[in-house]
Formats: structure tokens, sequence, C-alpha cells
């Protein structure tokens, strides 16, 4: 279930087998300077490349989903990247370098990714980082930027990552199979030991499903029925009737909102409605509204809950991320700025920066080395919570800290995190904290 990051021939050619089993996100720093050819050969290329070797304004790549049924993390992800931005720039930019994002579309398709990664990475102007992509493509495009000695910080939710040992990965969120067992430790937190298990077959769902069963069979729980539904369908009666006839006393679910929004209705409908445990898909505005219409808002206070990672919205990195998501341009501070993954994002390009600057370089080969210590704590250390503070320190000569938006993260040998996680209700049109699922509880299941 765990699996050794893909090396650069093995991973490549596992991905047609993996197309429709991938989901959520990755972040990836790339070089300015990249071969073309080397590029479309899948071979990337990394050159050193000093502040002086570079003019004019330096490019974020925003790699990740803006059609298709992914759509809503690239939205997540280029949010968090303005914010980021904006914040850089307003202390003069990377090394003296103003910076922009652009868009690359991956249609949420693996197929399309890898000619999208592969204009961006031979066509980008002075392109020095990459947002993405999300794991649902992850497998077409990681090997070809490993080959390239490029950094990533990935938010892809995929367990295939869990073990990997590129030392230019990162990932500062926990994984999908962290999740699904955290939803599993509640539903047996709270009593239920017949649990349907309902999510599309596409997308970031299907990660969540091999670990979700491991862990009903480590705790001892009973699936009535494991529904694996094409998303999007004009109807799912059938697929409603055979949940109800396995008497399930709660659904662990992750769909996307206009399958939420069909697939609820007619359980409702069928009077089918039990308990519903969703994961951080919940997240979306568009998700919660299409479930409240399927169910009805007093079923979303007595029956929905959500169980995701805590990154409690407070302290002065967050503070400073909500500032700069308002003020950035094309950003949604309404929906983004308690979200946890736009704030990763931005925590992810803020360090990537704040590495470049140590290094005085642009190039993972030479700042890579810098990331895993600005964030570890350590005596003498200045702890700093946005880009302008951490230039300033090291611009003195200080060792620094970077504490931002997510709050204090630590990563394991592998470049993941681990964490609790926080089980969310309906209360007021919005979802809020009510207990938490622990990360020593997650961890027994782990270690099985």
């Amino acid at each position: 279930m765990r699996s050794s990051s893909p090396s650069s021939a093995a991973g490549f050619t596992s991905v047609f087998e993996r197309i429709r089993t991938r989901g959520r996100r990755t972040l990836v720093l790339v070089l300015p300077v990249l071969a073309a050819g080397a590029i479309a050969a899948g071979c990337g290329s990394s050159v050193g490349a000093k502040a002086s070797s570079v003019h004019g304004n330096v490019t974020f790549g925003v790699l990740m989903p803006f059609s298709g049924p992914s759509a809503p993390d690239g939205v997540q992800t280029l949010n968090g990247c303005l914010a980021a931005s904006y914040a850089i720039d307003q202390s003069g930019g990377i090394l003296g370098h103003q910076t922009s994002c652009k868009e690359y579309d991956t249609r949420s398709d693996p197929v399309d990714t890898v000619p999208a990664a592969q204009q961006m990475l031979s066509t980008s102007q002075n392109l020095v980082a990459v947002y993405g992509p999300d794991s649902g493509v992850a497998t077409a495009v990681t090997p070809l930027i490993e080959r390239g000695r490029m950094t990533m910080c990935s938010v892809a939710g995929d367990p295939y990552y869990d073990h990997q040992t590129s030392p230019y990965f990162y990932r500062l969120q926990p994984s999908d199979d962290l999740s699904a067992e955290a939803l599993v430790v509640y539903a047996k937190n709270a009593g239920y030991h017949n649990i349907a298990l309902v999510f599309t077959t596409d997308g970031s769902a299907q990660t969540n499903d091999p670990p979700m069963v491991r862990a009903v069979r480590l705790l001892g729980l009973h699936i009535t029925t494991n529904l694996q539904i094409p998303a999007d369908q004009s109807s799912y009666r059938s697929e409603v009737a055979t949940l109800i006839a396995g008497h399930p006393q709660a659904i662990l679910t992750e769909t996307d909102p206009q399958t939420t929004g069909t697939f609820f209705s007619e359980l409702a409908q069928a009077n089918g409605l039990v308990p519903i445990v969703a994961t951080a898909e919940a997240t979306y505005p568009a998700w919660q509204t299409a479930l409240k219409r399927a169910t009805g808002n007093p079923a979303m206070v007595s029956l929905v809950k959500t169980v995701q990672p805590v990154a409690v919205p407070t302290g002065a990195g967050w503070q400073a991320y909500a500032g700069f998501l308002k003020s950035a341009k094309g950003t949604n501070p309404s929906e983004f700025t308690t979200d946890l993954w736009a704030r990763s994002q931005y925590d992810c390009g803020t360090l990537m920066a704040l590495a470049m600057v140590k290094a005085d370089s642009f190039s993972p080969s030479v700042y890579n080395k810098y990331v895993p210590d600005l964030l570890q704590p350590g005596a003498g250390k200045t702890v700093v919570h946005t880009y302008a503070e951490g230039v300033q320190a090291l611009h003195a000569g200080k060792s620094i800290q970077y504490i931002g938006a997510l709050g204090p993260v630590s990563l394991n040998q592998y470049h993941n995190v681990n964490t609790p996680f926080a089980v969310l209700v309906w209360r007021n049109n919005n979802f809020v904290q009510a207990g938490y699922v622990s990360s020593s509880q997650i961890a027994a299941i782990a270690l099985h």
C-alpha cells in the first residue's frame, strides 16, 4: 500500500496503469534554464543559475487542473501562489527579481499533463518554480521532474509517495492514506460498526479506498457496501438501492460536487440517509452547497461530519497570509483564507523563495539542501513568519525557522508530515470543529 517514490523509469512506465487511480496535489520547483529538446524527450536537466544570470521577472508555473473534475484543486493552488507572489514582490522579489504565477492546465488528465509540463518547462521565461501537479496526474510527470533534479513541494495526497526517497520531494500535508485512516478511526470512536464506502472512480477519491479498507479490517469494523461510482452521472438509483440493502450505520465518502448532489439526493428520496463522514473534499463550498440541497439543512446539521488535517488558522504566519491573500489580485479571500491547501501552497512558495535567497541561486541543486533546515527549530534560530522577515534575518547573517500560514511544520525522514485530524460538524452554514482524531491513533494503524 505504501510504496517508494517512482524512479525515473519505473515511475514513468507505471503511469498508464495508474491513470484512473490518482487524486490531489503536488508542488514542484523548477529551474530557469532547461533544454527544450531534453524536456521533449522526457529528460529534464538542471542548470545552476545565479541571480545575475537571470533578466526580468521570474515565473512560478502552476501545473494544475483548471478544467475537468479536479479543477477546484487548480484554483486552490493558484490562490496560494498569488498570495506568496504578492508577499514576495512587496519585499523586493527573489534576489531582486519580481515574480508572477502562470497557469498550465493539466485538464485533470495524465495524458494532457505531459505536454502541458513540456510546454511549461521548455517555453516559460525565467521559470524558477512550479506549483503542481496534483497526484491525479503526478506519476505522469514526477519522473521527468526528478530527472531534472527539481525541488518538489507536494500537496499530492497519493499514498504512493509516503515512503518516497527523492531528496527533492516535500509534502506539507498528510497523505490520503492518513486521511482515510482518520475517517475510519472516527467511525469506530463514534460507535459505527457497519459502514458503507462511496467513492467516485476518478480523481482523489480512489487513493482513499485501499487504506480505508485496510483500516476497517484492522479496527474490526464491517463494510456493508464498497461503491465505486462513475462521476457526474444523471442517476445512481441502482447504487443507492445497493447501499440501502446493506443497512449501514454510516457512510464514509469522497465524491465531487455534481456526483454528491445527484447521489445523496436520490438517497434522501429513498429514505436511506444515515450519518455521512466526508474527506476534505467537504472543504469546497460547491460540495457543501450540493449536499445541503440534496439532503436539506436539518440533515446537514444532524448527520454530516468531515475529518480534516489540523492546521488551525491562527498565529502571526496565518494572519500575514490572510492579509496577502486579500491584497493580491485574482484571489478569493472569502473561500481560501482558512483553506488548508491554499495555505500550504503559500507556505511552499515562501519557503522555496527563502531557500533561494539563502543559497543566492535559483538552482534546486544549490538551494534544495537548505529547505529542511528552514523549517526546523533550533537554539539560536530566529523565528520568522513572512518572506520579508526571513530575508531581513538572512541578510543579517542569522539562522531562521519559518513558521507560516500552517503554523509549525516538521518533516519526517521521507519529507512528509504527520498531523492530528479535526472532526468538524455543520453549524450556521459552515463546518466548525467538534473533536479530534489523534496522530497516535492513526499511527497505531500505520504500524501494522
